[in-house]
């Protein structure tokens, strides 16, 4: 929702906030500022439709600085991307925030919790779906953080397969990537569980790869470690793995099993802004690593349709972190036993 000239005075304090219209009849001579700060906008977006009036705005600014696109720089100009101010305000949670992102996340785990009782292997995908957004509902959270994935066997390979739409999960893995929004704020929390209760020796070999992967990176998430490094942790271990189980013969394989990053900052967006390489204290993370298998795959056919991604939010503190989604079951043996738990939606038919 845009905010409007009055919202942006009234919720961003600034004097004076003019619109594009304004803007091209302001007789405001800017040469004389002492200071400007301003945000060159991309080539890519200076051809689109819908930002050649931008782009125009921009010259007519440039124009009433006394700037030019050929010798735009001034003594009085700050040239600052505002995707690094926002990132650097972002990346570092304020107590207010991270309140906020506790409470979002405390709800998508228990409604990851309860998914885990309800879960029968003829439910459809969509009500798994429903099933976590009527917990987040009554639990306080305005919104989803994101479109809901939940996906059974070899739809949990796609990696954002939002469609939902398999009537049956049977009894495969299922994959659900589901996070609630509260006040603004979104949790990112995925489990990936079997839907009848148990898993096969070929699901939990998976499965504890991706956990393995997950607790080695957990390690290293505290103050000054470079992102990279916890990144190429997750890669290691995925590839060692599965060089193990004679999926794939070399590390470099892997990527086609685990064909993303290790995680990504949330706050007020899913993949909240950042700017710094290296972690800081008040970070708010996800730590998803994760194995796809999906059919037709060049490996045994035993492997085909086996997804598993685990993904939990840290803290970053100073010399350690703080598991902020523990509340949703992750080892196996947990998952299993909360399975087997009654549901109080078991009566709901």
């Amino acid at each position: 929702k845009r905010m409007g000239v009055g919202g942006v005075k009234s919720q961003l304090k600034i004097n004076e906030v003019l619109n594009g219209r304004e803007f091209k009849t302001h007789l405001q001579s800017f040469q004389g500022f002492a200071n400007i700060i301003m945000d060159p906008l991309p080539v890519a977006d200076r051809v689109g439709r819908d930002t050649a009036d931008l782009y125009s705005l921009v010259n007519q600014f440039m124009q009433k600085a006394g700037l030019t696109a050929e010798n735009p720089q001034d003594a009085r100009v700050q040239t600052r991307l505002y995707r690094q101010i926002t990132g650097a305000l972002r990346e570092i949670k304020t107590d207010e925030e991270l309140a906020l992102l506790r409470k979002a996340i405390e709800i998508s785990c228990i409604g990851q919790a309860e998914v885990m009782k309800a879960v029968r292997p003829e439910m459809s995908e969509r009500e798994v779906q429903g099933i976590h957004e009527y917990v987040h509902k009554k639990y306080g959270a305005e919104n989803i953080g994101y479109p809901s994935i939940v996906g059974a066997g070899n739809n949990g390979c796609v990696l954002h397969y939002v469609e939902n739409a398999k009537l049956k999960v049977g009894k495969q893995m299922l994959l659900m990537d589901v996070g609630a929004e509260y006040h603004g704020y979104t949790a990112d929390v995925t489990r990936t569980i079997p839907a009848n209760g148990k898993f096969t020796p070929e699901q939990k070999a998976i499965y504890e790869i991706v956990y393995q992967a997950q607790e080695e990176c957990f390690k290293m998430c505290k103050e000054g470690t470079p992102w990279r490094d916890v990144n190429l942790k997750s890669k290691e271990i995925v590839a060692a793995g599965l060089i193990k189980l004679g999926i794939i013969s070399k590390k470099e394989e892997a990527a086609q099993y685990y064909p993303h990053g290790l995680g990504h900052h949330i706050g007020l967006d899913v993949h909240d802004r950042n700017i710094s390489p290296v972690l800081k204290k008040n970070m708010v993370l996800t730590i998803e690593p994760g194995i796809y298998i999906p059919e037709n795959s060049k490996c045994d056919k035993k492997w085909w349709g086996i997804a598993v991604r685990i993904e939990d939010d840290v803290l970053i503190k100073e010399k350690d972190f703080e598991l902020l989604s523990v509340a949703a079951p992750r080892k196996v043996e947990d998952i299993e036993k909360k399975i087997a738990e009654k549901s109080v939606l078991e009566t709901f038919t």
